[in-house]
């Protein structure tokens, strides 16, 4: 997917693949008029070693508005916030493949 733009409906719909498979930052539009713009995880990550990445990253962040510290922020939030969970689902999945072994208890017990 290397498109440079997307319309709301069309990210939307194709949500999974741009999570995916997106190789570049996107302008989302709405109408003809820019809505938001989403940068790629592995962009984000690597764009402190691949130079061409550092300037879709910077170029992306300058139209939004906002700059790295905020980028930086969210997904300390997010990791802040889901820790407890992904910790909860890890553990489930090891009482799955070895349920016999009986050390890996999730907190609440719950099994889904």
């Amino acid at each position: 997917m290397s498109e440079s733009f997307v319309t709301v409906y069309e990210f939307r719909k194709k949500l999974e693949q741009y999570l995916l498979h997106s190789e570049r930052p996107m302008v989302i539009s709405h109408r003809g008029m820019p809505m938001g713009y989403f940068i790629p995880a592995r962009i984000w990550h690597d764009r402190e070693t691949v130079a061409i990445f550092n300037e879709l990253v910077a170029a992306t962040l300058e139209m939004s508005g906002y700059g790295e510290q905020d980028v930086k922020d969210a997904i300390e939030s997010f990791a802040h916030a889901n820790a407890d969970a992904v910790r909860e689902r890890l553990l489930r999945h090891l009482d799955r493949i070895d349920p016999a072994a009986g050390k890996y208890k999730a907190s609440n017990g719950s099994k889904r």
